[in-house]
């Protein structure tokens, strides 16, 4: 960090011992964290883009049936 503070180079592959160190530690804490429920990126993107894609069709559909304003 001294030398490079803004991590401009990435020294991962320069120690084999340390990044595998590293990612055994990693692995041990994320396997007990809880999957966020909220946002499961793939599912969560897929859900909105239908939700929206139906609601921009119906949108559309109110849109045509509905008589033009006009003013009196």
């Amino acid at each position: 960090m001294k030398n490079d503070p803004t991590e401009q180079n990435n020294i991962v592959d320069t120690n084999l011992a340390e990044q595998a160190k590293l990612a055994q530690l990693w692995n041990e804490w994320n396997s007990g964290n809880i999957n966020n429920i909220l946002y499961q990126h793939n599912e969560y993107k897929q859900a909105m883009s239908q939700f929206y894609r139906a609601l921009f069709e119906k949108n559309l559909k109110e849109a045509k049936e509905r008589a033009p304003y006009t003013i009196k």
